[in-house]
């Protein structure tokens, strides 16, 4: 999906350069990711706080991606 929708919406021309943009953030927290949630647990005093961030996170990434 992702291939086709930069394509979509922003042509070709330029498609490696402007795909990478998208592709570095998912990268990062895929490589990331299971550290940091350890540590946001540990920062929090608890798993459930550090879920709630979670979701918190991801309900404004829905919002962020609602206006792109």
């Amino acid at each position: 999906m992702q291939g086709s929708a930069v394509a979509d919406r922003w042509g070709t021309q330029n498609y490696g350069a402007i795909n990478g943009v998208f592709a570095a953030p998912i990268t990062l927290i895929g490589a990331f990711g299971p550290a940091i949630g350890p540590l946001l647990a540990v920062a929090t005093g608890s798993y459930s706080a550090m879920a709630l961030i979670a979701v918190a996170l991801a309900a404004l990434s829905l919002v962020f991606a609602r206006f792109s």
